[in-house]
């Protein structure tokens, strides 16, 4: 500390808030800047006692311009991440999208589903588009790589590397 805090205190520990309200119309109606450090934001409470942002009738926007690998980084130290869609519609979808980069998922729990991809209705499509060397679909395991169907036809499980490649082979 070097003397030249500013501190707004409700000191009360019953059940009162302190509230900033703003009534402008602007995108900038209510703003919190720090020119030269950081924002910190802090509940030292209890669970249930949680952080919340909220924006009615209106989108919340994450944006960061730090050139660094985890520019936006998401952490619980404690307990999982829930990423939730929950009155969404059709094309409404959840996208993860790295223009330049890779996308990473890594699973560190010793069970069988360490990784789920599930679709509760409709299908799941794994597509690579790319047309040079590496521009694979590699699934490989230490273990055995199950693949099965429970459909009930000759064509439950269809191996083709032809139809869009006469010279293709399995």
């Amino acid at each position: 500390d070097d003397g030249e805090d500013f501190t707004i205190r409700q000191s009360s520990s019953n059940d009162t808030s302190l509230i900033l309200e703003a009534n402008g119309t602007g995108t900038d109606a209510l703003q919190l800047l720090s020119n030269l450090g950081g924002i910190k934001m802090t509940a030292n409470s209890s669970a249930g006692k949680d952080i919340s942002i909220e924006a009615n009738d209106s989108s919340i926007n994450l944006v960061a311009t730090e050139n660094v690998a985890d520019a936006i980084k998401i952490n619980a130290t404690k307990g999982g991440i829930d990423i939730t869609a929950s009155e969404s519609t059709a094309g409404q979808d959840i996208d993860i999208i790295n223009t330049g980069g890779s996308i990473n998922l890594l699973a560190t729990e010793t069970v069988h589903d360490a990784i789920t991809i599930k679709s509760s209705v409709g299908g799941i499509d794994i597509t690579a588009n790319g047309t040079g060397t590496f521009d694979n679909i590699d699934i490989s395991a230490k273990s055995a790589i199950n693949i099965s169907s429970t459909k009930a036809a000759v064509n439950a499980i269809v191996l083709d590397a032809k139809s869009n490649n006469p010279t293709g082979g399995i």
